[in-house]
């Protein structure tokens, strides 16, 4: 099959229906009619049977995944770590990292929306070829500012759920402690005679531990990536000149700890006048701060995890946390409709082997390019 063909747009080509749908996914929802262009350019719908992968270890790609249903097991060097259910997935591959797992299906299968980041290279391409057939500098800076913007909006759309993702990994960490805490406190109580050596090494431990920390920690993100900015030698002295209590204006979490990125750097590109181009860079540069930030908080859940000596207690603590979020039905996807509008339509066209002429579109991509997706 051509390559080309996995493309919602070489696909289905100008289905107003199935590219306006795109915006059912929450993560999605509030994306520029820019941006939802270039996404349904350069995107794809993944429907998966149990055990089909969708990311394998140790390669390199450019996909970001957004799952519209089911779950995933990951898998290192063929064995069940886990599984998890998104809500987005693969976004280290904007660092450049490799794969550090394999990401399969689960029982109920998967539905996803893929999103190859190559999408900005395409818009680098279209700047250059800009630049060489325009006269006037100023014109070029404007043109080069504007296409980047939509490069910069979809980084930071990723990027809020990755950070969504590291505040909810902190926040079982520190309900598990808690929990655990009660518990030792309980047994306490229940028998103050006993012998209470264990419980009080275990409440050392957890007291000495580095785990409450991290909820402190995080929340000093903006503190870090301003100071980490002002360092970097490779980051624009426009940077520089911003005040910290500025760019605490600028960076505020709002009271679900969500940060309104794509509001805070139009206000960088506006009124402190630093060019989309440089907004990416300190994009990147965050999310290599928050990918540091998700290895710890990883590690320390895996800790107070261990200090579960009861699997049953474990799992009951987990599931309390679970229980205890609240589920936002505003935010959920509605996968029906997005199984009427996108995937089932695609899925219709692929096996019937008609795809619309839309794939000349997809001729700006040299086969080099296309060979490398895949």
């Amino acid at each position: 099959m051509d390559p080309v063909t996995n493309y919602c747009e070489a696909i289905l080509g100008q289905d107003k229906n199935a590219k306006e749908s795109i915006r059912l996914i929450p993560q999605l929802s509030s994306c520029s009619d820019n941006l939802l262009d270039l996404i349904f350019k350069y995107s794809k719908p993944v429907n998966l049977k149990y055990g089909e992968e969708l990311i394998r270890e140790g390669l390199y790609d450019q996909w970001v995944y957004f799952i519209v249903d089911g779950d995933m097991e990951v898998r290192i060097a063929g064995q069940k770590l886990g599984s998890t259910g998104g809500p987005i997935v693969g976004e280290r591959c904007i660092l450049g990292e490799p794969r550090g797992a394999s990401l399969v299906a689960g029982e109920n299968g998967l539905m996803a929306l893929g999103i190859e980041m190559s999408l900005i290279d395409e818009i680098n391409r279209d700047i250059n070829a800009f630049s060489q057939s325009a006269t006037d500098k100023k014109e070029c800076l404007r043109y080069s500012d504007e296409k980047l913007r939509y490069a910069l909006e979809l980084l930071l759309l990723i990027l809020n759920q990755v950070i969504k993702r590291v505040i909810e990994l902190n926040g079982t960490c520190i309900g598990l402690l808690r929990k655990l805490t009660d518990t030792l406190i309980e047994e306490v109580d229940q028998n103050p005679s006993g012998d209470h050596q264990n419980i009080q090494e275990d409440s050392i431990e957890i007291a000495d531990s580095d785990f409450f920390k991290h909820q402190s920690e995080f929340f000093s993100f903006l503190r870090k990536a301003y100071y980490t900015a002002m360092k970097n030698e490779g980051t624009s002295k426009r940077f520089r000149v911003i005040p910290f209590e500025r760019w605490e204006e600028i960076f505020v979490f709002q009271k679900d700890y969500n940060l309104p990125l794509v509001e805070a750097f139009a206000m960088l590109n506006k009124r402190q006048g630093i060019p989309n181009s440089e907004c990416i860079e300190l994009a990147i540069l965050a999310f290599e701060i928050t990918s540091k930030y998700t290895a710890e908080v990883n590690k320390s859940l895996n800790e107070v995890l261990s200090l579960y000596d009861d699997e049953q207690k474990k799992n009951q603590a987990l599931e309390s946390i679970e229980n205890s979020r609240e589920t936002q039905a505003l935010l959920e996807t509605n996968v029906t409709c997005l199984k009427d509008r996108l995937f089932d339509p695609a899925r219709a066209a692929l096996s019937s082997g008609q795809t619309s002429s839309a794939r000349k579109v997809m001729n700006k991509l040299s086969q080099h390019d296309i060979d490398a997706l895949f």
